[in-house]
């Protein structure tokens, strides 16, 4: 391939021959220097930053601060908030609806007369059905963009939420698993939109946070449901189980409201990163990523993480009811978990935005991870509810706090391949890991007999070991993020870095 060269340099010394700007090759490489001075014999190049003919070489951003590469106009745009408060709602909204029946189970079942494990098929159904249209999403994103997916998300979950509201209304849990399966169809294209939006419309010191905020929402979401929901099924007046659907049914369909009127992209690019989005075909990206030793590390670290506070969220009232805890400190737990993650994720996002230390805190928390889950067997049995309270903060602290540094760690590191790729794929990968611990944790490593193992009958004290193992498994992997093989191929990769 040719490189075409333009003459540039000050006056009275030999022109410079700078190579034109080609957006597949980095920067550094981009601006090498040589003499072409025609009235001597041919000198040897100039080397960056050294002197050569009375004129300093040096790096990119000194010849730009002279003048001689144009850089393009970066600019952010007021109206980004917009959008990225659309899209936290929607989140919050969604988190709102996965938490609704886990947290009241007790409720669910006597009202539709099932059994807990039937009523865990909602959470197993709605995390596998997230992988139906998971490759559509990627297309979607890739050609349309963030706004078209909120829009898409917004139509399937309004009939999903008013469908399920119908099945609580009459007391059908057959037609309650038909709207959760509606519902569920619009989660991937809420919870993949957060980073290909940030990188869209924000700069390089606001890109973790605004990945943050709508990634954090959906927790919120859950948190918030799991605060209001044994008190919005009370039976007084309207306020039983079906109330609770309503509301939310509501909830979703204000928050749809504001969708048709978000702005599709900004006018100018807010940073390099967005003017370098993925030039690959469908397969040329998937082939790129599936190549990427990096993307394992992190696909399989955050499935096992993710999928391990999906199952905690949903079985927590399942955990408790056999310890004769009532159904509000379930509630409370899920609370408190969510809440003090997403504080300590929103104090440490723009820390990470400022200082770039992604790679270091992600090592740090994933051991905090393990520790964490580690002792969660046990605390049930302790009868202090303050205990448990105290291991479900310690969890969501760092569970939810790892959760935008991943998503952007992993988008940077898997570049030149789109972001929605490896953010979708995580994503499915997180959701298939919670569904069949769902099903292993609630369903198939149940204590069967009273007594068994010091545990009372239908205790989880097995399934929440098993979640201890795996997330240790994990540790190691995570920790290898950053050594050289995968620094090495992380770096060929991203072009900026």
């Amino acid at each position: 391939m040719s490189t075409s060269y333009q003459p540039l340099g000050p006056a009275g010394c030999s022109p410079a021959l700078v190579p034109t700007r080609s957006s597949d090759v980095p920067m550094s490489d981009r601006l090498n220097l040589y003499d072409t001075n025609q009235s001597s014999s041919r000198s040897p190049s100039p080397q960056p930053g050294g002197e050569y003919d009375n004129y300093r070489y040096n790096n990119s951003s000194q010849l730009e601060s002279k003048g001689l590469v144009n850089e393009p106009e970066y600019r952010l745009y007021k109206r980004r908030w917009f959008g990225l408060a659309e899209l936290t709602l929607l989140n919050f909204a969604v988190g709102w609806g996965y938490a609704a029946p886990g947290v009241v189970s007790s409720t669910a079942t006597k009202w539709y007369g099932i059994s807990f494990q039937e009523l865990n098929n909602l959470s197993i159904i709605s995390a596998l059905v997230f992988l139906i249209p998971a490759p559509f999403t990627i297309w979607t994103l890739n050609k349309y963009g963030p706004k078209m997916c909120i829009i898409i998300a917004c139509v399937l979950t309004v009939i999903g939420n008013w469908v399920i509201f119908a099945g609580a209304a009459t007391k059908n849990f057959p037609v309650n698993i038909a709207g959760t399966v509606i519902h569920s169809l619009a989660s991937p294209f809420i919870m993949a939109s957060p980073t290909r939006y940030s990188r869209q419309w924000f700069g390089d010191k606001g890109r973790t946070l605004a990945t943050a905020l709508p990634s954090l929402a959906y927790p919120l979401g859950s948190g918030v449901g799991s605060l209001s929901g044994p008190y919005m099924v009370k039976p007084v007046g309207p306020l039983d189980y079906s109330g609770q659907a309503l509301i939310i049914a509501l909830v979703f369909t204000a928050a749809a409201i504001p969708a048709p009127f978000l702005p599709k992209a900004p006018p100018t690019p807010p940073s390099n990163v967005s003017t370098m989005q993925s030039q690959l075909t469908l397969v040329e990206n998937l082939k790129s990523l599936f190549t990427n030793p990096v993307f394992y590390l992190q696909f399989i670290g955050f499935s096992i993480f993710a999928g391990a506070i999906d199952t905690v969220i949903s079985v927590t009232n399942q955990a408790l009811n056999p310890y004769k805890y009532p159904q509000t400190d379930a509630g409370y737990a899920i609370a408190i978990l969510i809440f003090v993650g997403v504080a300590v994720a929103c104090l440490l996002s723009p820390i990470l935005d400022r200082t770039g230390k992604h790679l270091t805190a992600l090592k740090i928390i994933v051991l905090m991870i393990a520790t964490g889950y580690t002792v969660l067997p046990w605390m049930p049995g302790t009868g202090s509810i303050a205990a448990f309270y105290v291991v479900y903060a310690w969890i969501g602290a760092s569970c939810l706090s790892v959760e935008p540094c991943v998503l952007e760690l992993r988008a940077d590191w898997t570049h030149p391949v789109s972001p929605e790729f490896s953010s979708v794929i995580g994503w499915c990968g997180a959701k298939a890991t919670g569904a069949i611990f769902i099903v292993l944790v609630g369903n198939v490593l149940v204590i069967k007999e009273e007594g068994e193992a010091g545990q009372p009958l239908g205790s989880l004290f097995y399934g929440l070991i098993f979640i201890a193992v795996a997330c240790w498994v994990c540790v190691p992997l995570s920790l290898m993020n950053g050594f050289w093989i995968f620094k090495r191929q992380a770096r060929s990769q991203f072009a900026t870095k």
